[in-house]
């Protein structure tokens, strides 16, 4: 087994619990026998999370012990050593306009 790290671009869709967010960076760790089985994996992960993947950013074969343990990465990289796959999502939120549109609020001028 080999410890992959995947990078993707998506956006929550239409049934995500939380309208304010707009997109974001998706980084998955995930070990398995190879990068294309690792990228269904993580596909299929990111869809239950009812979001959809705009593209792929990055992919990466991660070598035993080279996450430093002072990284920011390494609590993901050690978790994805004991479950076989970690998600974690750097989302941004929508705009202002966006928002508002999007939740359906409405707002009465007199």
């Amino acid at each position: 087994m080999k410890m992959f790290y995947l990078i993707y671009e998506g956006r929550p869709d239409k049934d995500y619990h939380d309208k304010t967010i707009a997109g974001g960076h998706i980084g998955c760790w995930i070990e398995t026998t190879d990068i294309k089985n690792a990228d269904k994996i993580a596909r299929d992960l990111i869809k239950k999370q009812n979001w959809d993947i705009l593209k792929k950013d990055k992919f990466k074969t991660i070598k035993p012990n080279s996450i430093a343990k002072d990284s920011e990465h390494y609590q993901y990289y050690e978790q994805a050593l004991t479950d076989k796959e970690v998600l974690v999502f750097y989302t941004y939120p929508k705009t202002k306009d966006k928002l508002i549109k999007d939740i359906g609020l409405t707002f009465k001028t007199e």
